[in-house]
């Protein structure tokens, strides 16, 4: 300088501040542009990366070369500084793809190295198609160990999940790969399949080479094998989370190597949460505060297994989804039955109970047989002594005081054609249902819900005196036109037996 007037000065330099890393801990630069197979107008594209340890190598070296394995001579000249970006040395040739990487030096040891992009070169927009593009990209299974829900919410969002329960569709270092997972290719936007299929490989990587510009679609359907066996029960995570297909819409550039078009799944029950050493579960112990039934299922559908005073003790192993009815074994005993919630008093959270399905709901039958019960006697007449023979009882000490045994013995038949009448609650009831005697004299009523039910001979209705009269029942009550039975009837049972037992008058 010359009073205010400037002088010749020096080239301007460049340093860096900030520790050097430590070769142990070095870490791998990233890429950062050009983006792996885009293409570039600019003879001398800026190639950028970055490395943000907090500590600075001694200086990072490019390889970039045409070849796709950087054996030759690096387009790139040694800068031996830490900066981020550089220039080729000499303009680039057109219409060709470059592959390029970065090393970071500490020292004489084997450096890290970043992956390997590409990018292809097109000046002037006048490049021949080349149909050599490619598209690639991994299935992963994207870890999240949500805690399950009998487990307490964690204070922080456990590492890997976007939530409580959904990993955070984020390919993070460790998180292992998906094999024999089928990718499937698409000629334009998605939904679209069929072009081509590929299977993953053990690092969970797939291809599909060869391809004209264009666009297509990337899918992967969860519910397709052999990915199914793979991958249920679970959800995807990206690129489209909680869709099914998993589907990617890509534009593939002329001759472009498209990576990264990955595939996040996240299973249901996998990783399992580490809670430390599991504590020692307090039993569920429950008190009745009344007498109770306990029964074979969740309702009062269900016929009682056994009963439960007021006062006794039982443990509870389940329930249903409301909480309504609960799963007890009793202290002294190994069976287990259901019982309504609020005839006990639980000291616990209910909540935490296993859910417990119900045993079937299966509709319950009644049936039985209308039978002719014969008295087979001699005599009574004339003075002739009464002598009663087979099928025969004495009802008395006057005379004609006998009939039929109200038994079915061998070789008495059954009534067809009798009309057997159904009604709902105790008897007497009627105007269910209706049904025939087949002809062995045996009816049937199917499809009833659990409940109380009458069930009647009366042998006035319909066409019943043109079949019994004259007659009286013996089954299940001794004389009268009318045999009726009370029957309670639960889930899935079969209640026959339902007799009726009829004599003819005089006829035995």
């Amino acid at each position: 300088m010359n009073g205010a007037t400037l002088g010749p000065y020096s080239n301007g330099m460049r340093f860096w501040t900030g520790p050097l890393c430590d070769f142990a801990t070095l870490a791998a630069p990233t890429l950062e542009a050009p983006a792996d197979g885009t293409t570039v107008d600019n003879p001398l594209p800026p190639l950028s990366w970055s490395h943000t340890e907090g500590c600075v190598p001694e200086y990072f070296r490019v390889d970039l070369s045409a070849d796709p394995l950087l054996m030759g001579a690096s387009l790139v000249a040694d800068f031996h500084t830490p900066a981020k970006a550089v220039i080729p040395a000499e303009a680039l040739a057109d219409c060709t793809t470059y592959f390029w990487r970065v090393w970071a030096i500490r020292g004489a040891g084997t450096p890290p190295v970043s992956s390997t992009w590409s990018f292809q070169t097109n000046f002037a927009s006048a490049c021949p198609g080349s149909g050599s593009g490619s598209i690639s990209g991994f299935v992963w299974h994207d870890l999240c160990a949500a805690p399950w829900d009998t487990q307490p919410t964690p204070v922080a969002v456990p590492e890997g999940c976007a939530d409580r329960y959904n990993a955070n569709g984020v390919r993070e270092v460790g998180e292992p790969s998906l094999e024999g997972v089928r990718v499937d290719l698409g000629l334009g936007a998605c939904p679209s399949t069929g072009l081509a299929e590929a299977l993953t490989a053990a690092d969970g990587s797939y291809s599909f080479a060869e391809l004209p510009a264009g666009t297509y679609c990337v899918s992967v359907d969860a519910l397709s094998e052999p990915s199914t066996s793979v991958l249920i029960p679970g959800s995807w995570t990206t690129p489209s989370p909680g869709e099914e297909p998993a589907v990617a819409s890509v534009d593939l550039a002329d001759g472009a190597s498209l990576t990264g078009i990955d595939f996040g799944w996240d299973f249901q029950f996998l990783p399992e949460p580490d809670y430390g050493p599991t504590p020692t579960p307090t039993p569920a112990i429950l008190t009745f505060n009344k007498n109770a039934f306990c029964r074979k299922g969740p309702s009062t559908g269900f016929r009682e297994d056994m009963a439960f005073s007021q006062g006794e003790k039982a443990l509870a192993l389940g329930r249903i989804e409301d909480g309504s009815w609960i799963l007890v074994k009793p202290l002294n005993l190994e069976v287990n039955c259901w019982v309504s919630a609020s005839l006990a008093d639980m000291p616990f959270d209910w909540k935490q109970l296993a859910l417990r399905e119900s045993p079937p709901r299966g509709l319950a039958s009644i049936g039985g047989i209308v039978w002719n019960d014969k008295c087979k006697f001699s005599g009574g007449v004339n003075n002739e002594p009464l002598v009663l023979g087979e099928g025969c009882v004495s009802l008395g000490d006057g005379p004609g005081e006998f009939g039929a045994n109200a038994k079915r013995d061998s070789g008495e038949p059954g009534f067809a054609n009798v009309r057997i009448q159904l009604g709902s609650g105790a008897c007497p009831a009627t105007g269910l249902a209706e049904a025939t005697t087949a002809k062995d004299g045996s009816y049937k009523f199917t499809g009833l819900e659990p409940g109380t039910y009458c069930v009647t001979l009366d042998v006035h209705h319909d066409g019943n005196p043109n079949v019994l009269i004259p007659g009286g029942t013996t089954y299940p009550s001794r004389g009268g036109g009318v045999g009726s039975w009370t029957i309670k009837v639960f889930y899935g049972e079969a209640k026959y037996g339902a007799d009726f037992g009829w004599e003819f008058q005089h006829l035995g």
